[in-house]
């Protein structure tokens, strides 16, 4: 009764940073089923446009074929046109294979099955006119970090923890018992009390063991503290830096490339090109826009984590994981 309110402190801070983990999960969870979204939807788009490049590529060896059977065309560029189109048929098959592993890794986030597993996509991926807001953002994230709130009461825990060794290390041992014995028709009862006192043994190992595992989680705050602040810098970096390429290739280089065919058609038209050279423009667009694409998923990418981060969560990203609030200085912590 007396060491009840001292050992409810330990375990209260645990059973809040359990809580605060079990939040900090559910934010990765739901961060990995919107990045899962946004891949599945650049898988569609890359289809869409491995399908177009292959279909470029068959006009452009069926024309190669008419050429070479009137005697105009080398066989060497005909072997070459059709090198083309068996590698665009190859990369069709790729993106498909891309496809169906971006619809699979969605459907395992999002936990479903069976006929709820035939979803369709909606949408696509659409840069935003401006990147979002970067400033204050190490602040933001430190403030809202749930690991690093987690280590705190894992840490009060071990702090409480200590008290508690120190507690029971001053107090006496009280134990006492009952005992009955029946010789024939006589019964003889008695009773025992023993009091030991903490001579020698005043759970010093204990309380050097949660001090020991308090400090290590106090510096473990420390250095996760650090790299939370390194890892906004770089996701806040990403995020310009991604959206900043991908509204260039949107805004200038595919345009560019779209001007070059058009160009190439009116010349074409003009007999001044030939049909090779029309469908090497074409080439120039799809590929542009498949650069385009990865530029933009690369985007929501680094804008979804950077949420994460915003919202306490801790994105695992480029290898700037935090330390684990489980290890096992943090879980002993609570267990005394």
């Amino acid at each position: 009764a007396l060491l009840a309110p001292f050992r409810a402190g330990p375990a209260e801070a645990a059973l809040d940073a359990a809580k605060l983990r079990a939040a900090a999960l559910l934010l990765d969870l739901a961060w990995q089923a919107k990045v899962a979204f946004y891949e599945a939807l650049a898988a569609e788009q890359r289809l869409e446009l491995r399908l177009r490049f292959l279909e470029s590529q068959q006009a452009s060896y069926a024309t190669a074929v008419e050429l070479s059977r009137a005697g105009n065309l080398p066989e060497l560029q005909l072997a070459s046109e059709l090198a083309a189109v068996e590698l665009a048929r190859v990369q069709v098959a790729e993106a498909e294979n891309a496809l169906v592993d971006a619809r699979e890794a969605l459907t395992r986030r999002l936990g479903v099955s069976g006929a709820r597993a035939t979803f369709t996509l909606s949408g696509r991926l659409e840069l935003p006119p401006a990147a979002p807001p970067l400033d204050g953002v190490e602040a933001e994230a430190v403030r809202a970090s749930l690991q690093l709130a987690e280590l705190e009461r894992r840490a009060e825990a071990a702090s409480r923890t200590v008290q508690l060794a120190r507690v029971e290390g001053w107090l006496p041992h009280l134990s006492g018992g009952f005992h009955g014995e029946r010789d024939g028709a006589l019964w003889e009862l008695g009773a025992h009390l023993s009091v030991s006192l903490p001579v020698i043994d005043r759970a010093q190992g204990r309380e050097l063991a949660a001090r020991s595992a308090y400090d290590v989680l106090r510096q473990r705050r420390e250095a996760s503290a650090v790299t939370l602040r390194s890892l906004a810098r770089q996701l806040a970096n990403r995020v310009e830096s991604a959206h900043a390429r991908a509204s260039h290739y949107a805004a200038r280089l595919l345009p560019a490339r779209e001007r070059q065919l058009e160009q190439t058609l009116l010349q074409y038209n003009a007999m001044q090109r030939g049909v090779f050279e029309l469908l090497l423009a074409q080439r120039g667009v799809t590929e542009t826009a498949l650069a385009q694409v990865d530029a933009t998923l690369d985007f929501f990418r680094a804008a979804a984590a950077l949420e994460l981060l915003r919202q306490g969560g801790t994105p695992a990203w480029g290898g700037a994981a935090l330390p684990s609030s489980t290890a096992p200085a943090a879980a002993g912590a609570g267990e005394h």
